[in-house]
């Protein structure tokens, strides 16, 4: 019969603790940007592969996210758009 003495016991180390409780804490939107915090809806769409990667490529040069330069585009649009109903 096999003597089972001879075998290391533990050695991977004791088992993991409990987890902290910031696994299940709510998200806080105070530390969060308000827009960051209002995104919960994805947006999909097709777009030409050259616009891709100009866009990719903005964002990256003003330090953004693809998302951050959307909204930023989008208000200049609506912007330039009341201005122009105004005249």
């Amino acid at each position: 019969m096999a003597d089972f003495g001879k075998i290391k016991k533990n050695r991977f180390g004791d088992a993991p603790g409990e987890p902290s409780g910031n696994l299940k804490a709510k998200e806080n939107p105070e530390q969060q940007s308000r827009a960051k915090a209002d995104r919960t809806e994805p947006l999909n769409f097709k777009v030409a592969p050259e616009f891709k990667k100009d866009f990719k490529q903005a964002a990256l040069d003003d330090s953004l996210k693809l998302v951050e330069l959307l909204e930023a585009c989008f208000e200049r649009y609506r912007e330039e758009r009341f201005n122009e109903s105004k005249k």
